[in-house]
């Protein structure tokens, strides 16, 4: 009968220690789970945009809309945040994901910044950069700020990816979805980019991976690529005047947006909880 005991006995310590792992493990699951970074997406209407039209910021808000809503069907926790935001972002999620639509404010990288801006620790740290308009890393700084003025972005491409070439052309473009394209986008249309990817400057410049998702004589948009030593990504899409596009233009790049980041990048992503508010205009959240 005592044998019987310690029997016993030895099973409930076994079992309890069994739920003790299972419980420990069950933690550890959900704080990892929630240290998984928002999507972040940059708004902010003290700075300024171009004079010539090729970008406002009723133009991002629509194509941010289209990109929230389609996250939300996904359960991406997402964002939207104005400049000091965007750089606390960078600084506090060093692996997350940024969608910048048309320009980035000045803060985050500055004409001749080099290899310390903000911008350039984040992609190389691990980050995700999803950007489309113009040129790649076009800053613009606050409105009305004397001093201070909207510069060109082509010099970002050389100070942050640490490229010897420019690797967009103004030459016109026509470009097909690829295979891949057509997996992790199922939106993406073909369409004529203004800022097409050179693929043999990538190349070139020994960019590991290069995934291309629409392509067309050599020529790539979208396309991600990492630089040599780079843990994250530049995301190259839809490079165009978005500015001057209509609404239903700016939406299908917003679901097309949204579409690669629940594909690509879905599972390194916060999940919305059961219960929360989702992301939209009039309840924007703040960065803690």
């Amino acid at each position: 009968m005592l044998y019987n005991i310690c029997g016993i006995a030895c099973k409930l310590r076994l079992q309890f220690k069994i739920f003790l792992l299972i419980g420990i493990l069950l933690v550890s699951s959900v704080g990892t789970w929630a240290a998984s970074p928002e999507v972040f997406l940059y708004y902010d209407e003290n700075y300024g945009f171009n004079a010539d039209g090729w970008g406002d910021w009723k133009s991002t808000q629509k194509i941010e809309d289209a990109v929230i809503a389609e996250l939300d069907a996904a359960k991406i926790a997402s964002v939207v945040g104005n400049a000091d935001e965007f750089l606390a972002y960078m600084e506090e999620n060093p692996e997350g994901v940024i969608v910048s639509p048309i320009v980035v404010p000045e803060i985050v990288y500055t004409i001749g910044m080099k290899d310390d801006s903000p911008m350039e620790n984040f992609l190389f740290g691990g980050g995700v950069l999803i950007y489309s308009g113009d040129t790649p890393f076009y800053a613009v700084g606050k409105k009305d700020a004397p001093g201070q003025k909207i510069v060109p972005g082509n010099q970002g491409v050389m100070d942050v990816l640490n490229f010897s070439a420019q690797y967009i052309t103004t030459a016109g473009a026509a470009v097909e979805p690829t295979d891949e394209g057509k997996e992790l986008i199922p939106s993406l249309e073909p369409f004529n980019p203004t800022r097409p990817a050179q693929l043999n400057v990538l190349e070139a410049e020994n960019c590991d991976p290069i995934e291309v998702y629409a392509e067309g004589n050599d020529l790539a948009d979208p396309v991600l690529f990492a630089a040599p030593d780079m843990k994250g990504y530049f995301v190259h899409f839809h490079m165009e005047a978005l500015g001057n596009k209509p609404e239903d233009y700016l939406a299908q790049v917003g679901l097309e947006i949204g579409e690669l980041i629940t594909n690509r990048f879905g599972e390194l992503l916060d999940v919305e909880p059961q219960g929360k508010l989702t992301t939209t205009w009039g309840n924007i959240k703040s960065i803690k």
